[in-house]
């Protein structure tokens, strides 16, 4: 049973090698090499001559959905502060300190939501100064 899964590899590795091979030669054949290479220098040179980031563009995009994820994070950040303050009430003494550990991590969370904005805009900010540094 060892040896057919061995010659079953062996065969598996060679049918792969034998399509990379034909895809290859299928590509050479239509384009040849030096087309290739003339057009991922056309390529890399079109990359390069429009190269930078417009932020602006970028904020207009990520902005709605900034905002409403953060609506989301604040619904859930209201609800998950409502369950851990209503087991703290009504949980023994024993039970009151795993919701506090709990709380330490809600407040943690609560934290990255209120502080999502400020973050967001800090990286945007050090983006499009290096974006503005490279032109």
């Amino acid at each position: 049973m060892r040896n057919y899964k061995i010659i079953y590899l062996i065969l598996r590795i060679a049918l792969i090698i034998l399509t990379v091979f034909l895809f290859f030669s299928n590509i050479c054949s239509v384009y040849g090499i030096g087309d290739i290479i003339s057009q991922g220098d056309s390529f890399t040179a079109q990359g390069k001559a429009s190269a930078g980031a417009n932020t602006t563009s970028m904020v207009d995009v990520v902005k709605p959905i900034g905002n409403v994820l953060w609506a989301i994070g604040f619904a859930v950040a209201v609800g998950v502060g409502m369950v851990l303050g209503l087991r703290y009430m009504s949980s023994n003494d024993q039970n009151k300190a795993q919701v506090k550990q709990r709380l330490i991590w809600y407040l943690v969370a609560v934290a990255l939501i209120f502080g999502a904005s400020g973050i967001t805009q800090t990286v945007l900010k050090v983006f499009s100064a290096t974006t503005n540094n490279n032109n």
